[in-house]
């Protein structure tokens, strides 16, 4: 997956020192279920590789924080693998 950092007015892409990036599925009557996350920056300005593997079919949640000291932002979406 890939993730990108900009500007929500511009559009343009921000660039940032690190992003860090959560990925679990709810579980009913359960702790949520997360798996390991491997960012790394891409070769384009504001953008980071993501890679992840979901184990299982269903709904999970993504959660992505900028990790710098001069910018603040945060973003969440879920992803439906079934």
């Amino acid at each position: 997956m890939v993730c990108e950092k900009f500007r929500s007015k511009t559009k343009k892409p921000v660039q940032v020192e690190g992003l860090e990036v959560n990925v679990a599925m709810p579980m009913k009557n359960s702790s949520p279920m997360s798996t390991d996350v491997e960012v790394k920056p891409d070769t384009q300005l504001g953008r980071f590789q993501v890679n992840t593997y979901l184990s299982m079919s269903g709904k999970w949640e993504v959660t992505a924080k900028v990790k710098d000291k001069s910018r603040i932002g945060n973003s969440s979406f879920t992803l439906d693998n079934r």
